[in-house]
C-alpha cells in the first residue's frame, strides 16, 4: 500500500511539474509572440516574435492604392513602408500591449509610425487624392440645405435635398487615421445638407416671422403710406445672420408713389396773372423718389423695427440742385404761392 501511495505521489508531482512547465512555456510564448490575428499597419504578424515582425514590416512596400468602399479610387506610386531597425522598440511595445493569458484569434490591428516614412504619402498622395475628390465632385449632385423663406406673406421651409458629393474633410480625417496602413481602405463619406429640423433653420423661421409682422409708416410730403413687410417684400431670407430681400413689389410701390406725387420732369398747369391757363415744363424744377434710396431706407426700417420714415432723405433732383426742389411745397400743384412770373410779350414781371 505504501508503494502504491508513493507511486501516486510521484505521478501527481510529475503532472504538476508538467502543468507548471506547460504554463510557463505558454506564458513565455504569449509574451514573446504575437497572437494569430494581429496586424501592424495592416500587415499580418501573427505568431511572430518582435524581431521577426520587424523584419517582415521592413520588407513591406506600399502600393498606395486608395480604395473607397472596397473599390479602387486612385492608384498612387509604390513606396517603401519606412520601417528601420530603430523601430524595434515600438514593435516590442505593441507586442506587450497585445499579450493575453491564453492564445486568442481576435483580430487586432495596431498602428506604428515608421521612423523613415516617405513624405509621398503624407503630402503628395494626399494632394493627389484631394484633387481627384474635388474633380469627381464637379460631376456629382450637390446637396441643398433646407431653408426658411418669407414668400406671398407667409413663412415656410423648403426641405433639404440630398446629394452625392464626397465630404472631402471627413474622408481625409479617416485617411490621417490609417495613413500608416499598407492598404488605404476608406469609407465613402457624403456631404450632408442642413435639415429642416436644424437649429439654423429654426432661427431663420423665427427671424422671418418677426420680419413679416413689421410695417413702416412712410411719409411722403403730407401723405402717409402703411407699408407692410409681408406685402411689400416679394420674398425674403435670413442667411448667415443677415436678411436678403427680393424687393420687386416694393419697387413697384415706390414707382406708384412717384407717379402720384413726384414733380420732377412733369409739366405744370399754371394760371397767369392775366387769367390765361398755360402749360409750363418743369425742366430742372421738382423732386422724385430715388427708388434705390427709398428701398434701402424702408428695408432697413424693416430689419431694425423702425416704425416710421420720412421720404425727405430719399428724394433727388437734376440740374444745379441735385437734392430736389419743391418737396416742402404742395400748393398750386407743387409750385407753391411764391414765384416769379415773367411775360416777355408784355415785358412785365410779377
Amino acid at each position: 500500500m505504501e508503494i502504491i501511495n508513493k507511486k501516486v505521489k510521484v505521478i501527481g508531482a510529475s503532472i504538476v511539474a508538467l502543468v507548471v512547465l506547460a504554463l510557463g512555456g505558454l506564458t513565455w510564448y504569449q509574451h514573446t509572440h504575437f497572437n494569430s490575428q494581429v496586424t501592424i499597419n495592416g500587415t499580418k504578424v501573427g505568431g511572430l516574435t518582435a524581431d521577426a515582425a520587424l523584419k517582415k514590416l521592413r520588407s513591406v512596400s506600399l502600393t498606395n492604392a486608395i480604395y473607397l468602399d472596397g473599390k479602387l479610387f486612385y492608384q498612387g506610386q509604390k513606396t517603401a513602408a519606412g520601417f528601420t531597425a530603430s523601430d524595434l522598440g515600438a514593435v516590442k511595445k505593441v507586442l506587450k500591449k497585445q499579450v493575453t493569458l491564453f492564445p486568442t484569434k481576435a483580430a487586432k490591428d495596431y498602428e506604428i509610425a515608421p521612423s523613415k516614412i516617405s513624405n509621398y504619402r503624407k503630402v503628395t498622395l494626399k494632394q493627389e487624392l484631394k484633387a481627384k475628390l474635388e474633380s469627381e465632385n464637379l460631376k456629382r449632385t450637390k446637396a441643398q440645405d433646407a431653408y426658411a423663406i418669407l414668400k406671398d406673406g407667409k413663412v415656410s421651409v423648403v426641405p433639404a435635398k440630398k446629394g452625392n458629393q464626397y465630404d472631402v474633410a471627413k474622408i481625409f480625417k479617416e485617411y490621417d487615421r490609417i495613413s500608416y496602413s499598407s492598404d488605404l481602405n476608406l469609407q465613402v463619406q457624403y456631404l450632408q445638407p442642413l435639415s429642416a429640423a436644424s437649429q439654423e433653420v429654426k432661427t431663420e423661421q423665427t427671424k422671418l416671422a418677426e420680419l413679416a409682422g413689421r410695417k413702416v409708416d412712410y411719409q411722403v410730403q403730407d401723405k402717409h403710406y402703411e407699408l407692410k413687410a409681408n406685402e411689400m417684400l416679394t420674398s425674403a431670407r435670413y442667411v448667415d445672420g443677415k436678411y436678403q430681400f427680393d424687393t420687386a413689389a416694393l419697387k413697384n410701390k415706390v414707382n406708384e408713389i412717384n407717379q402720384a406725387q413726384a414733380t420732377l420732369g412733369k409739366t405744370f398747369t399754371f394760371t397767369t396773372s392775366t387769367g390765361k391757363t398755360i402749360q409750363v415744363p418743369g425742366k430742372t424744377y421738382g423732386w422724385a423718389l430715388r427708388d434705390s434710396d427709398a428701398i434701402a431706407s424702408i428695408t432697413k426700417a424693416y430689419e431694425t423695427g423702425k416704425p416710421s420714415l420720412n421720404a425727405v432723405n430719399d428724394i433727388y433732383g437734376i440740374g444745379y440742385l441735385t437734392y430736389g426742389t419743391g418737396y416742402d411745397t404742395t400748393l398750386n400743384g407743387g409750385l407753391g404761392n411764391t414765384y416769379a412770373e415773367v411775360s416777355i410779350a408784355d415785358q412785365h414781371v410779377w
